[in-house]
């Protein structure tokens, strides 16, 4: 599938979510500006609007929030703005939620795969004994799961642990070494490479925005 066909699916599925949805009210009722959701290259819808704020997920930037039309006046320009990047933020963790979910058609091997490694995701798994289990061989598994996914079994795995740990690091007492070992990692720089990988910052910044944006949140309530 090539590029801009993927994150045109992805558009269309992220935007008739009920989380992207939902925030379009609200913020539409605060701020009086229509929240819209775009691809990165749509350079026009960009150029036009007055706030713009990208949706990432790793070192992905393949959707935009754009609200209000350029030159407009807002007075609560930067308030919204804040909102609009805690927003992203979901909106990222969500992207990751769509990547990891299973489909209708997904053939059995692959759910076998996605059981397997999902109820041993603090643990490293042998791809001959996981192929073995599932009675394919190893060629065959990785390429019918990376077919029907568009990730690898290592790719699904870590994005699974780096969602895991997102959610351990919205606890303010867990240390980071901590969630390192309880999703799985050997040392804590792999962790910090493979979290910086699939979702773009280190987990100290990730914890540091959080941090920024619950004191932005509480502010504008």
């Amino acid at each position: 599938m090539k590029k801009d066909s993927t994150h045109t699916h992805l558009l269309e599925k992220v935007f008739s979510s009920s989380l992207f949805q939902t925030y379009a009210g609200a913020f539409q009722d605060a701020s009086g500006l229509k929240l819209g959701l775009v691809a990165s290259s749509d350079s026009a819808a960009i150029e036009t609007a007055e706030l713009k704020v990208p949706v990432s997920f790793g070192r992905q930037t393949p959707l935009m929030l754009v609200a209000g039309q350029a030159g407009e006046e807002t007075a609560k320009g930067e308030l919204c703005l804040g909102l609009l990047e805690a927003f992203a933020m979901q909106l990222g963790d969500e992207i990751n939620r769509i990547l990891l979910a299973d489909s209708g058609n997904e053939p059995a091997v692959v759910k076998g795969a996605k059981g397997h490694i999902r109820s041993n995701l603090a643990s490293k798994f042998c791809l001959d004994d996981l192929a073995a289990g599932l009675q394919v061989c190893p060629f065959h598994l990785c390429r019918v799961f990376k077919e029907h996914t568009g990730l690898t079994m290592t790719e699904y795995g870590n994005r699974l642990r780096v969602e895991r740990a997102r959610r351990l690091l919205s606890d303010p007492g867990a240390a980071v070494s901590e969630v390192a070992d309880e999703v799985g990692f050997s040392s804590l720089s792999q962790f910090n490479r493979t979290f910086l990988k699939y979702a773009g910052e280190s987990p100290s910044e990730y914890r540091a925005r959080l941090d920024e944006l619950e004191h932005c949140i509480l502010h504008a309530a």
